[in-house]
């Protein structure tokens, strides 16, 4: 094992309370909703569990593996084939309604590897947490 490297998005404030957020989220057949539709291919998932491939990235494999209800969810994945990571979702309730998201990803790589995934990776969580932010139908799932 490599160890592993965090990687941290900026904190989004979403137009839902923390319960819709995290009954969304923790279904995995709405995480598309989250990535242009122009970056991603080969899209397959159910409740628990999703596998995709995104353009310059590569091909990811993502489940959920805990929570805590309205407050966390932890998703276990593997990119590359080879990269394992986990994806928090750090939720947290906002004055007047709103909640506020941030996402921290740990993956297994080495330091020098980091220097090269760095960018990649801190794009990604940028989509996420973007796409999260300008999304409005967290009622449909």
């Amino acid at each position: 094992m490599a160890g592993y490297s965090t990687f941290e998005s900026r904190t989004a404030t979403v137009s839902c309370s923390p319960e819709e957020y995290y009954n969304f989220i923790t279904n995995l057949n709405n995480f598309d909703r989250f990535i242009p539709s122009d970056l991603i291919k080969d899209w397959k998932a159910d409740e628990n569990s999703c596998n995709f491939t995104i353009s310059r990235l590569g091909d990811f494999n993502l489940k959920v593996s805990s929570g805590v209800p309205f407050s966390s969810v932890v998703y276990s994945g593997k990119a590359l084939v080879t990269i394992n990571f986990n994806l928090h979702a750090i939720i947290d309730r906002k004055e007047g309604g709103d909640t506020t998201v941030r996402l921290v990803m740990e993956a297994d790589i080495s330091p020098v590897i980091k220097i090269f995934a760095a960018g990649p990776v801190d794009s990604f969580l940028e989509m996420l947490v973007k796409e999260m932010e300008n999304f409005n139908n967290w009622h449909n799932r």
